[in-house]
């Protein structure tokens, strides 16, 4: 079997066959770092984003938005009964 890595004829199969170990071990090197460093680190900034959205919507939500929507129906439940 003969085997050419950048124009030079590799003969020895042991040879051959940790070059295919090695290319394996990178390929797996690479998928683990996508797996263990790349995915944790963008889950952290998503939910650390979520998080902050969160803090800055939910104060304006219960003090802007729920009492205006709370005095409307009281508002229209009176008129209701006034009229």
């Amino acid at each position: 079997m003969e085997f050419k890595v950048n124009e030079t004829k590799i003969d020895n199969p042991f040879i051959i066959a940790a070059l295919i170990v090695f290319s394996i071990a990178v390929v797996g090197i690479v998928i683990a770092v996508l797996l263990f460093v790349v995915l944790p680190i963008i889950g952290i900034v998503l939910s650390g984003m979520l998080a902050l959205i969160l803090v800055i919507l939910t104060p304006i939500l219960f003090w802007l938005v729920i009492p205006v929507v709370m005095l409307t129906i009281v508002g229209w439940c009176f008129a209701k009964v006034i009229k």
